[in-house]
C-alpha cells in the first residue's frame, strides 16, 4: 500500500513562521536592555528549551490549497485564514480531547467570520464561516497520520474539492462536530497556518510516530432519475433541472508501524437526476374532484427531499448509531442535512 505521503495534498510542511519567531526571540534576548534583562532572558531561554523539547518532533502535517481571486473567495479566505489562527496552539495532553467547535468557537460576524459557500443537502450556498470545514479537514488529515483516535467525525454529504473522498471532515456549530483523543504518552500541539491559499497543519510532540493512510473508491453508486411535472412545458417536452450526481463508498485505511490496520466505510449519497416534463393542463376540478385532489396533495407531502437521515449519517467514530454512514436515512422520509462549513 502506497503511504499517503505521495499524495498531492501530504507534502513536508514547512515552518517558516515557526523559526521566525524563534529568530526573533533570540534578536530579543541579544538586545541590550535596562533593568533586569538578564533574569527574564534565562527565563525565556528555559521555557524554550522546555517546549523545544516536548515538541521536538513533527508527527504528520498536511496542507490544502483554498482560493484568493474573487470577492466570495477572498471572504472564504478569511474565514480560512481566521480559523486556522484559532486553532494554532492547541495542545491536548496525554489522553485529552480536541474538540474543533470548542477551540474555534462560534462562527459569527461579530467574532470576524464572513458568508462564504457551504455545502447544505449537497448542493452550494452562502452562510456565515463558509470554508471552516477546509481548517477541519486538514487537521484530520494530519490527525490520521500522527495516530490520534478519532472521537467523532463526519463527512460531507459530497466530496469536497479539496481532500479526497473519504477524508473531508465537516463541522458545523452547535450540530456536527470533529474531536480527536491523543492516545500517546506525551502532548501534542497544533500548529496551524494560513496564507497565500495554502493551508497547512502539523502536530508535533516528543517523539516521531509512523502511520501509513489510504483511501480507496469501492464502488460508485447509481443515479436514480426524479420526473418533475411541469405544465409550462409542451407535453411530453422534457427539460433537466439537475445532472445529479453519482454516490460513492469509499475505504479509509491507517496502518500503524507493527502493521495493525483501522479500516473504516463511508458512503457519500447519489444525488437524482431531475427531470421537467410537461404536461398537458387539466381542466379546474370540480365539486367531485375534491377526493382525488385532497389524495394526491397528501401523497406530494414530503416528496422530493434531497438529503438524509440525520441519525449516524455520516459519522466516523464513536457514541453514533450507524456510523461512518454518511446520507443513508435509517427509515421513514429523508431529512435535509444541516448546513456544513464547506
Amino acid at each position: 500500500m502506497e503511504p499517503t505521503t505521495t499524495h498531492p495534498l501530504f507534502p513536508p510542511l514547512t515552518r517558516p513562521a515557526a523559526a521566525l519567531a524563534r529568530a526573533a526571540l533570540v534578536l530579543a534576548l541579544a538586545a541590550p536592555a535596562l533593568g533586569p534583562a538578564p533574569a527574564r532572558a534565562a527565563q525565556a531561554d528555559a521555557a524554550v528549551e522546555i517546549d523545544d523539547a516536548r515538541f521536538a518532533a513533527e508527527l504528520a502535517s498536511a496542507s490544502t490549497r483554498f482560493r484568493t481571486r474573487g470577492r466570495r473567495a477572498r471572504l472564504r479566505a478569511r474565514n480560512v485564514e481566521l480559523a486556522a489562527k484559532l486553532l494554532h496552539g492547541a495542545e491536548l495532553a496525554p489522553g485529552a480531547v480536541l474538540s474543533f467547535n470548542g477551540r474555534v468557537g462560534e462562527r459569527s460576524e461579530a467574532r470576524g467570520f464572513m458568508p462564504a459557500p457551504v455545502i447544505a443537502n449537497g448542493r452550494i450556498r452562502l452562510g456565515l464561516g463558509g470554508g471552516v470545514c477546509q481548517v477541519s479537514t486538514t487537521l484530520h488529515l494530519a490527525a490520521l497520520r500522527a495516530g490520534l483516535e478519532i472521537v467523532e467525525h463526519r463527512t460531507h454529504s459530497r466530496p469536497a474539492p479539496y481532500a479526497p473522498a473519504g477524508l473531508d471532515a465537516t463541522v458545523s456549530w452547535g450540530r456536527i462536530d470533529y474531536r480527536v483523543r491523543n492516545p500517546h504518552p506525551f502532548p501534542v500541539r497544533v500548529r496551524a497556518e494560513a496564507a497565500d491559499g495554502v493551508l497547512a497543519v502539523a502536530l508535533e510532540g516528543a517523539e516521531e510516530v509512523s502511520f501509513e493512510v489510504d483511501a480507496d473508491l469501492l464502488r460508485e453508486l447509481p443515479v436514480a432519475e426524479r420526473e418533475v411535472e411541469d405544465p409550462s412545458l409542451a407535453p411530453g417536452e422534457r427539460v433537466v433541472e439537475e445532472e445529479g450526481r453519482a454516490g460513492r463508498v469509499v475505504r479509509v485505511m491507517r496502518v500503524d508501524a507493527e502493521g495493525r490496520r483501522e479500516v473504516r466505510r463511508l458512503r457519500y449519497r447519489s444525488a437524482p437526476r431531475v427531470v421537467r416534463v410537461g404536461v398537458a393542463v387539466a381542466d379546474e376540478a370540480g365539486e367531485g374532484d375534491e377526493a382525488s385532489e385532497g389524495a394526491e396533495l397528501a401523497g406530494a407531502d414530503g416528496a422530493g427531499v434531497d438529503g438524509a437521515g440525520a441519525s449516524g449519517a455520516g459519522v466516523d467514530g464513536a457514541g453514533a448509531s450507524g456510523a461512518g454512514v454518511d446520507g443513508e436515512p435509517r427509515g421513514g422520509r429523508a431529512a435535509a442535512y444541516p448546513a456544513t462549513e464547506a
